[in-house]
């Protein structure tokens, strides 16, 4: 008895994924990486997101969690897009996918914004260290949520802690020739 609960149970499961209508959603990147040091701010419009799901669906965008705290600001994020009516030949496609892109047909296609911060972090030997994760668009088509994924990285480099030590050291010593040469003019006059 429990053997064919078991069966039937994998054949509605089965059959279910069946019915499921095929979601596709688009996400393409002109550049997959940035460089940073420590408070650098840096722009860039690199994403591209456009929808084959059909009907209106709502989307966001996110980064991974090893390089979303460089992330500052997104925009937009949390938009409608519509469906793309191109061919689905691959030349004729990105043609014109991004033709609608460029003409800034934003109900089907989004150039997505991502502001990036480098934290203020400091280090003797500073060296560029990449930090690898991806962008996603996560796109709620009704009940379904789609998830697309690419790979980004972050290359950065913290502040130089010699330097900030030398410009220490070299405030003390003018302090310290301020206070001993004013310490004899002090006694000078008594």
């Amino acid at each position: 008895m429990m053997f064919m609960n078991k069966i039937i149970l994998i054949i509605t499961l089965i059959g279910f994924l069946l019915l499921m209508p095929k979601a596709y959603a688009g996400i393409g990147l002109f550049e997959g990486s940035v460089s940073l040091t420590a408070l650098q701010t840096k722009t860039v419009c690199n994403l591209m997101i456009y929808s084959t799901i059909d009907g209106e669906n709502l989307f966001h965008i996110g980064y991974g969690e090893e390089i979303s705290k460089f992330v500052s600001k997104i925009e937009p994020n949390d938009f409608y897009l519509k469906t793309i009516n191109c061919p689905s030949d691959g030349q004729q496609r990105r043609e014109c996918i991004t033709k609608l892109c460029q003409e800034g047909k934003d109900e089907y296609c989004r150039i997505i914004c991502t502001t990036f911060t480098g934290p203020f972090e400091l280090s003797l030997d500073p060296k560029s260290t990449s930090y690898n994760s991806g962008i996603r668009d996560i796109i709620k088509a009704g009940q379904a949520t789609v998830v697309d994924a690419l790979p980004f990285v972050i290359f950065y480099t913290p502040y130089d802690l010699k330097i900030i030590l030398g410009f220490v050291i070299i405030i003390i010593i003018i302090i310290a020739a301020i206070i001993i040469v004013n310490k004899k003019r002090f006694k000078k006059k008594k």
